[in-house]
């Protein structure tokens, strides 16, 4: 089944919170998206073409760990300063020198697992061309 329509993306929701795993084909890749439990909440975790590895991917040694890391990881922003300093050093330097001197910035960094369907779903469509479920929805 081609998976097209908000239709089609509801009953894979449904599939993988009700059997906490769905088979997606996504271009070239056999994904299959698992909802497990991690620091006391669920999530969802990409298994591409049957392995899990996650710190490979990060790491993208190669080109296909590359595409698998920018296909199937959430890409995250994190400030370098806590809130708290970054207000401090704008009220002392005003927002322009704080800016200037690297007080506001932030680093990006992927994320090993999906904390939600719909951002995992805006990922996918965005880099994918194709996408397709493999397995029978009765629902």
């Amino acid at each position: 089944m081609i998976v097209n329509s908000d239709a089609d993306w509801k009953k894979v929701e449904g599939r993988l919170f009700t059997m906490n795993q769905v088979h997606l084909k996504i271009d070239q890749y056999d994904v299959v998206l698992y909802v497990i439990r991690f620091k006391m909440k669920l999530v969802i975790t990409p298994y591409v073409n049957q392995e899990y590895k996650p710190l490979e991917w990060i790491k993208g040694k190669t080109e296909k760990d590359i595409d698998i890391r920018d296909r199937f990881l959430p890409l995250k922003k994190k400030n370098v300063y806590p809130p708290k300093y970054r207000e401090k050093m704008i009220k002392v330097l005003g927002k322009k020198k704080a800016t200037e001197e690297g007080y506001l910035k932030t680093f990006d960094y992927y994320d090993l697992v999906w904390k939600s369907f719909s951002s995992l779903q805006r990922k996918l469509k965005a880099n994918s061309t194709s996408i397709e479920c493999t397995e029978q929805m009765f629902f």
